[in-house]
């Protein structure tokens, strides 16, 4: 009881030291020590300047850097992923908005809720679907390779063969 008690006196002590006088409008805690006491809830808030938080920020910008725009605006033309087939795209329209990732779609004349990864942009009326943005597993490799490192890189068709580099002197 008389552990309680104190604890509450010490308390109280903390809030008529932060709390602001009405005359000079600073606490008595600030004229004297020039900084706010920590007062409860700012032992129980974490601090936002702590190594942690910044880690966790650098954390959050780097996966920012490398994440897609989902973004779709109203009537514009998408291609639907098909739950059912799964290599099937269908050429839809947006509908409305309905959340921040998510959107109704027409399909068939029917509207039809769907989320940001399951649409993908399309250009022209007919085109095929962006497959990039899938986890394309396939065992071609189809990117633009400089020559000056195509003796470096093994392309996943290529057999693993050991070049032989030559110096500009042997040749």
């Amino acid at each position: 009881m008389v552990q309680i008690t104190v604890i509450l006196e010490e308390e109280a002590f903390e809030e008529s030291e932060n709390t602001p006088h009405m005359t000079t409008g600073q606490s008595p805690a600030e004229l004297h020590v020039v900084k706010t006491l920590p007062t409860l809830f700012d032992r129980i808030k974490p601090d936002l300047n702590t190594k942690s938080d910044i880690e966790i920020w650098k954390q959050k910008m780097y996966q920012d850097r490398k994440s897609k725009s989902r973004e779709f605006r109203i009537g514009e033309e998408v291609w639907v992923k098909n739950e059912l087939n799964k290599e099937g795209w269908s050429p839809e329209i947006i509908d409305h908005q309905t959340a921040e990732l998510s959107y109704e779609v027409l399909v068939a004349g029917e509207r039809k809720p769907k989320h940001a990864y399951q649409l993908t942009k399309r250009n022209g009326a007919m085109d095929e679907p962006n497959r990039s943005e899938e986890n394309d597993t396939s065992s071609s490799c189809k990117r633009y390779i400089p020559e000056k490192w195509q003796d470096y890189i093994i392309l996943p068709t290529q057999k693993k063969v050991k070049r032989k580099r030559r110096c500009s002197i042997c040749t």
